[in-house]
């Protein structure tokens, strides 16, 4: 199979599950935001947030790692991933336990410590699980049962019991169950298509790898330091309400970018293995996926901007007011995310872990800088735009890596692609029509802005066969 359809392949099988699991999702935060009020799912937000800095350090960047090292030779598949779970299960219960301790003596009341607790309980299915090995391999049907399976367990046992309760903790611990659940699925698939088995454990090995996943886990807690903090500074600067304010907006462009997300872990082991047995294609994939993303990235930030309060109406309500001008500032995100995407795992599959690790630590610096500044005097949008400077300043930082190493030229792209982007705005400003009629207009007047520009040349139309060819 050629490169651009495994990249396909790979991208409508997380795509397609990463859309279900995401809308799944959403449906249940919408819920949880309607029926227990701003206050408790401002408590959410905070104990998932809280519970994520101890999560990373529990998978301390292994999965990363693992997937990059399976890729490159597969056939250690079973010694890599024996090893590596090995280290994510000690991992999971010190956190669990140290989690634990802090918070009996966090200035929390009680109720907020056991939530924020039974999430943290998460840590020990994920360390179990194995997902990533069919990552690794390019087998991401597999990896989308296997989530798809976890958010319908999660999302029917909280919806009943949230609808017969209305007690925000069935959901930490419809979260577990389902956890364990997927474990056990996924194990039982390895077992069928991979011929997977867990193997002698070499105590050496878990030592080469936790040294190895350093950078990766310090970059992974940098990024989600800066995804995060603003929510937990703001429920101790302004209350848990102001915090369910905040997220409503964040969880949509959460959503958007899990497009971005999927994309990433589809091209990740593509890159991996082409470095290696083909790497004169690696300079074409970067770029045409680079110029995919500006293309799908520039409308979403620039008309959600536009269409910011007949969104947060439509799906919260109008009760969710101060939530528009933060929703305005952090839809960006999914311009730089998107942007960032193609260098940023670059940099990981071809070994330059430590730039990227150097580009992340920088930006949650200067998160926390902004954050702390920034919320006593403008509050949600402080913390919305001190977000957007981080991210905008690690975006700057990969394509300076990238661009040492490899030819990137997507800057012309980005400005035709910002043209037809605000010609569109301007369109929508002087309409009066339903939401929905807004997106559908606003979608093909960009289309046919983006055609005129030249935006999309023959190599991209060649591009396009290439994968919707069939491999003969």
């Amino acid at each position: 199979m050629r490169t651009s359809q495994r990249v396909f392949k790979n991208f409508l099988s997380l795509g397609f599950a990463e859309v279900v699991t995401r809308v799944l999702s959403t449906i249940l935060t919408i819920y949880i935001a309607r029926s227990l009020g701003a206050n408790v799912f401002g408590q959410l937000a905070f104990a998932t947030a809280f519970t994520s800095y101890f999560a990373l350090f529990s998978d301390f960047g292994l999965t990363t790692l693992g997937i990059r090292e399976i890729a490159k030779d597969r056939s250690k598949t079973n010694y890599l991933a024996t090893n590596i779970t090995v280290l994510q299960i000690g991992l999971a219960v010190l956190l669990t336990t140290l989690m634990g301790v802090l918070l009996i003596f966090i200035p929390l009341n009680i109720n907020l410590k056991l939530l924020t607790f039974l999430f943290g309980l998460s840590m020990i299915p994920n360390a179990l699980s194995l997902g990533y090995v069919f990552e690794a391999h390019e087998r991401m049907e597999f990896t989308a049962v296997s989530r798809i399976a976890i958010q319908v367990i999660t999302l029917i046992i909280a919806f009943v019991f949230i609808y017969l309760t209305k007690n925000i903790l069935v959901v930490p611990f419809a979260q577990f169950l389902s956890g364990l659940i997927a474990v056990i699925l996924v194990f039982i698939l390895l077992r069928m298509h991979l011929s997977f088995s867990l193997t002698r454990i070499d105590l050496e090995k878990t030592k080469v790898l936790f040294y190895q996943a350093i950078p990766f886990v310090v970059a992974t807690l940098s990024t989600n330091l800066y995804y995060t903090f603003d929510s937990v500074f703001i429920q101790f600067a302004k209350g848990s309400e102001a915090v369910g304010y905040y997220s409503a907006g964040y969880k949509i462009v959460l959503l958007l970018v899990s497009i971005a997300r999927f994309f990433q872990a589809a091209i990740y082991p593509t890159l991996t293995s082409l470095l290696k047995s083909n790497p004169e294609k690696v300079n074409s994939l970067i770029n045409q996926t680079s110029k995919l993303l500006i293309f799908l990235s520039v409308p979403l930030a620039v008309g959600g901007t536009v269409l910011a309060r007949p969104i947060i109406d439509t799906i919260y309500g109008e009760a969710y007011q101060q939530s528009v001008l933060p929703f305005q500032v952090l839809i960006w995100s999914i311009f730089t995310i998107f942007v960032n995407v193609s260098f940023g795992t670059f940099l990981l599959a071809s070994g330059h872990e430590k730039q990227y690790m150097k580009s992340t630590v920088v930006g949650s610096l200067l998160n926390i800088v902004f954050i702390s500044l920034l919320i006593p005097t403008l509050g949600l949008f402080g913390a919305a735009l001190a977000t957007m400077v981080t991210e905008f300043y690690v975006l700057a930082s990969f394509y300076y890596y990238t661009r040492k190493i490899i030819k990137v030229g997507v800057l012309k792209k980005i400005g035709q692609a910002f043209f037809a982007a605000l010609l569109m705005a301007f369109v929508l400003i002087f309409l009066n029509l339903n939401i929905y009629f807004l997106i559908i207009t606003g979608a093909g007047v960009y289309l046919v802005l983006i055609i005129l520009l030249g935006f999309i040349e023959k190599s991209d139309i060649l591009f396009l066969f290439s994968i919707l060819k069939r491999t003969k």
